[in-house]
């Protein structure tokens, strides 16, 4: 398990990599904080034309393991990017084989959710243990896991959250939450995999749309159509700027509720 790692001038013309490595072996789950384990740090040295020196191994030390664990979802999201955490007893709202690559938790009392990236296989209604590095890609805060551990299955997901478009304007930062928007459709761009929802807030985001980028497929004669969505607010970067996206996760994610007269 790696502890820390740096990078420093040793003398002119001399580069030094440190690395401290913890002889413990990694397990489902990191060392709790706290626990001392047995360390050594390598040291492997290159000159100034690139050769590579011997690498070199300082005594067996004992070390203290210091991370932040237990932590809520929105505590952890308020830390900086590269923090390593642990995130215990939240719901998955959207697993895996819909996300690719990555799934969402949210808090039971949806008061905060986070995307998690992974190459493990978690499932809606997982409740799972996660432990990785803060990150922000493409403006959406995510952990980029090093461990989830699955500790039950089926469980209830929390209550979605309604929501009116004009609420993204300022507030509370709803990122990561399970949510429904009503609205209609006002741009359905051929072969996007996406589409525009408005509930007559008439948010813009850069683009030359009206509404919300609602990541799917829309339904036939889709600018006729009043539509209720399921998704979970995300964020993508379809240019320099991020913008707010609700990704759903299967087709019955978006109802046609009503005809456009």
């Amino acid at each position: 398990m790696r502890i820390s790692s740096n990078r420093f001038s040793l003398t002119v013309g001399i580069v030094c990599a440190l690395v401290f490595a913890a002889s413990s072996a990694v397990t489902a789950a990191p060392t709790p904080p706290g626990t001392e384990i047995q360390a050594t740090a390598e040291a492997q040295y290159s000159s100034s034309s690139g050769d590579q020196m011997p690498t070199t191994t300082s005594n067996t030390v004992t070390v203290t393991v210091d991370y932040p664990s237990g932590l809520s979802i929105g505590a952890a999201k308020a830390l900086s990017n590269g923090r390593f955490v642990q995130l215990v007893s939240n719901v998955v709202t959207g697993g895996t084989a819909e996300m690719a690559g990555a799934f969402y938790i949210e808090a039971a009392d949806r008061s905060a959710g986070i995307r998690v990236a992974t190459s493990q296989t978690v499932c809606e209604g997982d409740k799972a243990i996660v432990s990785g590095n803060l990150a922000a890609i493409n403006g959406e805060r995510q952990i980029n896991a090093t461990d989830v551990a699955v500790v039950s299955s089926g469980n209830t997901l929390p209550d979605l959250l309604g929501m009116v478009q004009a609420s993204f304007k300022a507030g509370l930062d709803r990122t990561g939450l399970l949510v429904k928007l009503w609205g209609r459709v006002t741009a359905a761009p051929s072969g996007g995999g996406y589409f525009y929802l408005d509930d007559g807030s008439a948010l813009k985001d850069g683009s030359t749309y009206t509404g919300i980028r609602i990541l799917g497929a829309p339904p036939a004669d889709a600018a006729k159509k009043y539509l209720a969505v399921t998704g979970i607010l995300g964020a993508e970067m379809p240019g320099s700027s991020p913008i707010r996206v609700i990704r759903t996760r299967r087709a019955a994610d978006i109802a046609v509720v009503g005809i456009v007269p």
